[in-house]
């Protein structure tokens, strides 16, 4: 979840992009017994991570122009700051997935909740059928973002 929502970011140049990916995480989350605080907090946090990578975001674009007079071209600060939010996002996964209890077996309060039917069991979302189309719109859309960049 963190590197979905860290690249989707990165791509549309806004963390808003993300909310979407929401529903798909929490069911894939429940589907593999972890409790989807854990990746949806972390997905958020590295969508926010982000946006100082994104080269359409307006403080890229915004940063790079401080720093040009400085000696600094756009693409060398591209593939720094990229490279450093990935690795920084995935090291705080790693060490968020050691420290935190995921379990969602042994979580009481969603256990109770399941059993009063306030929440749904997992596979609501993950077993939808592709839409017609969906491929050539992802293709589209990395097609535009690649020719502004």
């Amino acid at each position: 979840a963190p590197a979905c929502g860290w690249l989707l970011t990165i791509l549309a140049g806004t963390g808003n992009a993300v909310f979407s990916l929401m529903p798909v995480v929490v069911d894939v989350a429940k589907s593999q017994n972890i409790k989807p605080s854990v990746p949806l907090s972390l997905m958020v946090v590295s969508s926010q991570i982000g946006i100082t990578a994104s080269p359409v975001s307006a403080a890229v674009v915004y940063m790079s122009g401080v720093l040009e007079p400085l000696g600094w071209n756009y693409p060398t600060l591209i593939g720094i700051w990229i490279s450093t939010t990935f690795i920084a996002c995935m090291l705080t996964a790693f060490i968020v997935s050691l420290i935190t209890p995921m379990d969602l077996s042994k979580d009481s309060v969603y256990q109770e909740r399941l059993k009063a039917g306030l929440v749904k069991d997992a596979g609501a979302i993950l077993h939808g059928e592709d839409k017609p189309g969906a491929k050539l719109s992802v293709g589209i859309f990395l097609i535009t973002v690649l020719a502004v960049v």
